[in-house]
């Protein structure tokens, strides 16, 4: 696996983890916040993975026609 496709997957983690503890602590929408930055991190690690060209983008609509 390349370094910078576990970079990105530890950030995925660490979001992940984040809204764990939003969501335990009822604060739903920086959980839901921190579960879109997830996905989103997930999505660009696999990407990077298959040394597919980045685009600069927040939208995960946009990420998954890769």
């Amino acid at each position: 696996m390349k370094n910078e496709t576990m970079i990105w997957l530890e950030y995925a983690k660490e979001n992940l983890k984040s809204s764990k503890v939003l969501l335990e602590s009822k604060l739903y929408n920086p959980c839901l916040q921190n579960i879109q930055q997830s996905v989103e991190k997930a999505i660009k690690a696999i990407l990077i993975e298959k040394s597919i060209v980045l685009k600069k983008t927040h939208s995960i609509n946009e990420l998954k026609t890769f």
